[in-house]
């Protein structure tokens, strides 16, 4: 894809009837993460967001993401139900531009950041 930051390799979710779009890494046991992706959103109207998704366990996990129609970036959790659990208001994702979301995890404490700043803690 022509200016991805990453240079021309890109993975392209283009699926339109599912749900929720979910893209897994390979399991392991992680405790402790950091981790980054970037995307850009390219098209929707019920949902133009990216995030990260950690701790997924038994139907429990986190996610933390920013969504370009409802201008925001947040961080959640599930169990059975979403609880959204932090909120923070940041410029707001762009369609059609790429876009920065890390998420740093120790112990209890959750940190995430939207385009370099920090933007959520929880702990």
């Amino acid at each position: 894809m022509a200016g991805a930051p990453s240079g021309k390799r890109v993975l392209v979710q283009r699926a339109v009837k599912n749900e929720l779009n979910v893209i897994v890494a390979p399991s392991g046991p992680y405790s402790d993460i950091d981790v980054s992706m970037k995307f850009k959103p390219i098209s929707g109207r019920a949902d133009l967001s990216g995030g990260i998704v950690f701790r997924f366990a038994n139907g429990k996990y986190y996610l933390i993401r920013a969504n370009v129609i409802e201008d925001n970036f947040r961080l959640y959790y599930y169990d059975r139900s979403r609880r959204m659990v932090e909120r923070a208001s940041v410029r707001e994702p762009v369609l059609s531009q790429w876009h920065a979301v890390r998420a740093l995890v120790t112990g209890d404490h959750v940190q995430g950041w939207f385009d370099g700043c920090a933007v959520a803690r929880l702990s």
